[in-house]
Order: C-alpha cells, then sequence, then structure tokens
C-alpha cells in the first residue's frame, strides 16, 4: 500500500544487511555484513542464505540485464561479485581492482556500468562487466554513483563532495553539494533531476538542474540511513531515532515538496520499490 504498513520478515538472522534488490514481486535479496547474502523466492514466505565463500561486508548489490552485482570490501580488500539470475554460484571479479573499498556499482545500460569507492576508485565496462577499465582521476573517498544515462554519470563522496561528467566520463566537473557534509549519496532519475543524501547530518537535497545548484528539502539535524525514489514524485527516507525509539519511514508523493510520516520499526537499514 505504498509503504503506509508494513509486515516482518524474519529472515532467521542476526547480521546487519546493508542493501536490498528487488527482482519482480517474488525474487528479492539482501546482503550485508559477513559475507551474508539472503533471499526469498515466494515473496517473503521463506528465506534462505546464499553464500559467496567469503566473509566480507557487502554494501550494495544491483540487476543488470541477466546477472546479479555485489559490491563491498573488507580487510583493506575490495569485493565484486556476479551471478546468474537463474543460478546462484558466486564469481568473484576484484582480484584485478584497486585495494579500495567498492561503495557503489551503477549501469545505465546491460553493457555500460561503473564502480566507485574508497581513494578515487573509479572503474567502467563497457562489455556488461567482463573486463572493468580503470578511471584514476581522483583522491575522493567516493561513496555513491549514479548513471541515468550513458553519457551521464554522477558521483558523490565525503565532505558534500560531487563529481559529474556529461560526455561518458571523457571530461569532469567537480563541486559541492554543500559545504559542511560529510558522506553523501546520490539517486538521478534522468540528467537532470536527482536527489542526494547525507545520512550524518540528517539533510536531503534534490536538484533539478544536473546538480549545479541543489535544494534542501529536508533537514533534522541528526541521521538519516537511506533514501529511494521510485520516480520524480515518490520517494521514501529512514530515520532512525535519536537515542531510543522507533525507526521511522517518510514518503513523499509530490518530489519532496511536502513528507508524511509512515510505519515505525524496531530497526531498518534498506528500502527499495518497483513502483510507487
Amino acid at each position: 500500500d505504498g509503504g503506509f504498513t508494513w509486515a516482518i520478515q524474519d529472515s532467521q538472522t542476526n547480521t546487519s544487511f546493508n542493501a536490498i534488490e528487488i527482482f519482480d514481486s517474488l525474487n528479492v535479496m539482501v546482503v550485508g555484513d559477513g559475507g551474508r547474502v539472503t533471499f526469498t523466492s515466494d515473496g517473503g514466505a521463506n528465506w534462505y542464505y546464499d553464500g559467496t565463500n567469503d566473509n566480507g561486508d557487502y554494501f550494495d548489490i544491483v540487476l543488470q540485464g541477466n546477472r546479479k552485482w555485489i559490491t563491498g570490501g573488507g580487510n583493506g580488500f575490495p569485493r565484486l561479485f556476479v551471478s546468474t539470475v537463474s543460478g546462484f554460484p558466486w564469481e568473484i571479479c576484484s582480484s584485478t581492482l584497486t585495494e579500495n573499498n567498492i561503495s557503489d556499482i551503477s549501469f545505465s545500460d546491460s553493457l555500460k556500468g561503473w564502480l566507485a569507492g574508497y581513494g578515487g576508485t573509479l572503474f567502467y565496462t563497457v562489455d556488461g562487466g567482463d573486463n572493468w577499465n580503470p578511471k584514476s582521476l581522483f583522491s575522493i573517498d567516493f561513496s555513491s554513483i549514479s548513471t541515468p544515462t550513458n553519457q551521464d554519470i554522477y558521483v558523490s563522496g565525503n565532505n558534500g563532495t560531487f563529481v559529474k561528467s556529461h560526455n561518458g566520463g571523457t571530461t569532469w566537473q567537480v563541486n559541492n553539494v554543500d559545504n559542511w557534509l560529510s558522506e553523501t549519496k546520490i539517486k538521478f532519475l534522468s540528467k537532470d533531476y536527482g536527489y542526494c543524501i547525507s545520512p550524518y547530518e540528517g539533510r536531503l537535497f534534490k536538484t533539478t538542474d544536473a546538480g549545479n545548484s541543489w535544494s534542501d528539502q529536508i533537514s533534522n539535524g541528526h541521521w538519516f540511513n537511506q533514501m529511494f525514489f521510485a520516480d520524480s514524485l515518490n520517494g521514501w527516507v529512514i530515520e532512525p531515532p535519536i537515542c531510543e525509539g522507533d525507526y521511522i519511514v517518510y514518503r513523499t508523493s509530490n518530489g519532496g515538496e511536502t513528507w508524511e510520516d509512515s510505519t515505525h520499526f524496531n530497526y531498518i537499514d534498506g528500502i527499495y520499490f518497483l513502483d510507487s
């Protein structure tokens, strides 16, 4: 019902989960710390563990064509795994990558994608991830990447840094969402329209001009966990309690002009919607 009410899904684990991806109404996969990969194929009635034979911490999972990708890090080494949708054996692809952790992954189509991570880590692929090519231009600790088109690449990092390219990564512009931010996460729905969340400062920003300017949408002053936007109008933000109490999911249906307080939770870290 659009996030107004929620049902607890007990996946029989005490692991911290960090990201979730919905493939369709029945198939969902969640990743977290300690190499945890958990999935359901019956809409949440039953949950199963899918191991990668690795104990790294996983930060993101995405579906790209007929492949699933997991990014993460641990013990000073990156983690990048790939698997086909129909099968669960995971193949590690990060042995030739940087030693820095990989924070985020984004594909603009079935062939072209980007990785971003600490120490200015940027890699791109033009063959669906069979090969990854480094783009060593920055020393910024990147925390998020969004590629709404093949030509438009947006990367955010610590200290509110925002980096973008409008020609497929040939040239870049560097500026700031805000000068008083730490880690940030971004999501662009088109070349011009995007959102940026600053989890530790509890602020949400919106741009309608490709990141040239940003406007405050929410500023609660203490903390946000994650945001997700299904389209330019419908979005959700997770707010943890200051000390004790419930986690709150806020919802907007008008592009962030107003926000509604949704269901309260004991603990929640990630959110994903197929549509509004």
